[in-house]
């Protein structure tokens, strides 16, 4: 069987489906239905999981993966821990409890242990608890558990939809492709996909209601085409593209220490956007000139505490340090929207993506913002960071922005703890009316990074999400071209950087318009960098700028992809 969606993250992926199931576990409170029934639903539990957990360890051992049965087995040995789970879980019911609530309770106790640790390994170690704690909630409850039920080593993740919050649970050591039933080019799945070199295919019509659990796939992440059951022959046609595409990737290698500058001269700088620490030293590997864009985000998701400023301090130094002098972008937390942050205890709201997030949540609660302030100043020292934030809709949130970074700094000099006293300041120009008054705030930032992913949503009124409305929410559309030239040309007048850390900005079709509005400095997903060097050294800046001021003047979005398509293939491109 043969559907289509979208390919956004181009890459061969051939394994069994994994079904990722989203649905709540809805603990009780109160005894339940006596002690005794209550410990032996959880001693049932209990013997289900480490039967499984011992089946999984033993076929991943068998496979070769001895890494991934040792966590298998250390989820074991917890579930026969008799003094740290077994006897609290037990005290917990015959103290009134009902089994699911003091299984939760405990686990939940052992995770927060784990993030209180020093290393940093260990503390990582709370989401495995958090996995095994759903795990065994789920089976006392007679649920599925949320979350994925692996197949092997190569995993396909079949969803409805992941959230960031989603995608962090995964254990990517075992996940060769994402399939999503919606979402589009510039949602989180496909941005986290493209970071990770993950293929991926958004946008699948009826994709839930046609996988299994364990089912053979292929997913082609280039053209969006998956295979549900697929014979011999489709078999080794997608193997054989596979190793065309590593073939390719290897050829690309040689451009990862070349020098990024255009065929007529022009010097530019290609960065990655990272999401975690870890992403630091592959993205220096794949010819990252810097990191344009570094989601905080990471420090605050899965957890229910707000992250401590050493925690953070400590994160934002070891991404410093892997990036020796390059220059490091810190965008402040962009919480809000799809980015769930339980610590946060935000209420709910009818259009999320236009209410509180980001800036303005920062801005109300400003000793959530001035400890991450704190922490990026302090982690400062260590390397060449800048901080940029998100939202920013007018030049008052600027200021206030401005008035709390300076409390966090004098607050730092009376406690004689050392920092950075100089860190560029500058914002995501990312709404319509950041972008429409550009010159004025030009005049009281360091820098703009152009957030091109939101800009095109909030321009078109177009949920970047929405396969339905996919075709409205398009990098070609006239307005969000003049948006996007207007703001480099008023970064240009302010004698201030402008760089773009959305998706556009490794898009080989987008590439050419960018270059010839003036655009200098480029952050992407790590994954495109080296495809992009590549096509700017056969670019010239002065044709590219004859170029981008023809498509300044057509007026549909039709017009304008025609263009671009058309430069395409009768430049010197890829």
């Amino acid at each position: 069987m043969i559907m289509r969606g979208s390919g956004v993250s181009c890459g061969i992926a051939i394994g069994r489906i994994c079904l990722y199931r989203k649905a709540r576990l809805d603990i009780p409170n109160g005894p339940g239905a006596g002690s005794a029934l209550e410990l032996a639903l959880f001693e049932r539990a209990r013997a289900d999981a480490i039967a499984s957990l011992t089946q999984l360890s033993q076929k991943m051992r068998g496979e070769n993966a001895p890494d991934l049965a040792d966590i298998f087995e250390a989820h074991q040995e917890i579930l026969r821990d008799d003094v740290g789970f077994v006897e609290p879980v037990h005290s917990a019911v015959i103290g009134g409890q009902n089994a699911a609530a003091a299984v939760d309770g405990v686990l939940y106790n052992i995770a927060e242990t784990f993030r209180a640790l020093e290393s940093v390994y260990m503390r990582e170690r709370a989401a495995d608890i958090e996995d095994l704690r759903a795990s065994i909630v789920a089976r006392i409850l007679g649920v599925p558990a949320p979350g994925v039920t692996y197949e092997g080593g190569d995993c396909l993740i079949a969803a409805y939809d992941l959230a960031p919050s989603d995608t962090a649970k995964l254990d990517l050591r075992r996940v060769a492709g994402l399939i999503t039933q919606i979402g589009g080019a510039t949602g989180h799945t496909a941005i986290m996909a493209r970071t990770l070199g993950i293929p991926a295919i958004v946008g699948v019509p009826g994709l839930m209601d046609a996988v299994e659990q364990g089912q053979e796939a292929v997913a082609d992440g280039c053209d969006g085409t998956l295979i549900l059951s697929p014979n011999k022959n489709e078999l080794a046609e997608y193997r054989a593209k596979q190793a065309e595409l590593a073939r390719r990737q290897e050829e690309l290698q040689r451009f990862a220490s070349a020098p990024t500058v255009t065929a007529d001269g022009r010097s530019l700088r290609l960065e990655a956007n990272i999401g975690t620490p870890e992403d630091a030293v592959p993205a220096v590997g794949q010819g990252a000139e810097g990191f344009g864009l570094v989601r905080t985000e990471f420090l605050f998701m899965q957890r229910e505490d707000l992250p401590p400023e050493e925690e953070q301090y400590a994160a934002y130094r070891r991404i410093l340090e892997a990036a020796g002098d390059r220059p490091v972008t810190f965008r402040t937390l962009d919480a809000g929207g799809d980015k769930e942050l339980p610590a946060l205890n935000l209420p709910p709201e009818d259009n999320p993506f236009l209410g509180l997030r980001a800036i303005r949540i920062c801005l109300k609660q400003p000793e959530l913002f001035k400890a991450q302030l704190r922490a990026l100043l302090r982690a400062a020292r260590h390397g060449n960071a800048r901080i940029m934030l998100p939202m920013v809709s007018s030049v008052t949130q600027v200021r206030q922005a401005k008035a709390i970074l300076e409390e966090a700094k004098a607050e730092l000099r009376a406690e004689g703890v050392p920092f950075h006293e100089s860190v560029p300041l500058g914002i995501m120009v990312e709404i319509p009316a950041a972008a429409i008054q550009a010159r004025d705030l030009a005049r009281a930032v360091d820098f703009f990074s152009l957030g091109t992913n939101d800009l095109i949503q909030y321009t078109l009124a177009a949920d970047r999400g929405n396969p339905a409305v996919a075709d409205i929410s398009t990098f070609c559309h006239p307005a969000v071209l003049r948006l996007v030239h207007g703001t480099i040309a008023a970064a240009e007048a302010a004698g201030i950087p402008c760089g773009l850390c959305g998706e556009a900005a490794g898009d080989p079709l987008y590439i050419p318009f960018l270059l010839g509005a003036g655009l200098e400095e480029y952050s992407m997903s790590a994954s495109r960098i080296l495809a992009a060097r590549k096509l700017l050294l056969g670019l010239s800046h002065a044709a590219c700028r004859d170029f981008a001021a023809r498509a300044l003047e057509l007026d549909t979005p039709e017009q304008v992809s025609a263009l671009f398509r058309e430069f395409h293939e009768k430049g010197p491109l890829l």
